[in-house]
Order: C-alpha cells, then structure tokens, then sequence
C-alpha cells in the first residue's frame, strides 16, 4: 500500500521511491499525496511516453518565471 502522502518518503529516496512503490504494490502506477495534494505516480516505459506526449500535458506555463531563470 503506498503511503497517505509520500512527500517525506520522495524526499528521502528521489530516484528510487516510485520504482519501488511500484514494484512493491505490483503496479505501474498509484495514488498518494504530495505535500498533501493528490498525486499519482507513474512508473515505467508506457508511464514515460505518456508523460513526454505533448498532446496530452501541457508544459507551457508551467513552471514560474524564477524558477525558469535557473535552468
């Protein structure tokens, strides 16, 4: 089961902590919360090629002009 809100978790183990939910639960994908707003996690091949179709998420906007300046 994966946890109510895996902020900390994610915070602790970055690269790994959806991997091993994952595989831990069985699934490609699940529920929880982060920082306290409901989240769904995504794992593998299909997950990354559904994320990067750009017909399906919008990216424009997204990120805040201070945080742009950074990258």
């Amino acid at each position: 089961m994966a946890p109510f809100d895996s902020t900390l978790h994610l915070r602790r183990d970055p690269y790994r902590f959806v991997g091993k939910t994952c595989a831990k639960i069985g699934s490609d994908a699940f529920k929880s919360r982060l920082m306290l707003e409901p989240t769904v996690f995504l794992s593998g091949v299909e997950a990354a090629r559904f994320f990067y179709d750009t017909t399906v998420f919008k990216r424009h906007g997204a990120a805040p002009g201070f945080l742009k300046k950074t990258l």
